[in-house]
């Protein structure tokens, strides 16, 4: 039985980049390490890295908050899986 699939996404269109543009987000929930890879690629593919690392990057486990050290991201965040919300309430 199959639970769980998920797609590599590599491309942003113009609509969604403009928004992000517009409205960057202030925290980002990433819930593995090939997501995390996935994320940092398009952000840099589409010239986001300066907009993007200024928002608070929450991750799953401290594996995921190291790729996003080693790509200069200064905001990190280590949530408990089911502790999202706990954790967006403490930083708010």
């Amino acid at each position: 039985i199959i639970n769980y699939s998920s797609k590599i996404i590599n491309d942003l269109n113009d609509e969604n980049k403009k928004l992000i543009e517009t409205y960057p987000p202030d925290l980002i929930y990433i819930y593995s390490a090939r997501s995390a890879e996935s994320f940092i690629g398009i952000i840099k593919n589409y010239e986001l890295n300066a907009l993007m690392t200024q928002s608070t990057v929450m991750c799953i486990s401290a594996k995921v908050s190291n790729i996003f050290k080693s790509h200069g991201w200064k905001k990190i965040e280590i949530f408990n899986p089911g502790d999202e919300i706990l954790k967006l309430k403490e930083l708010n």
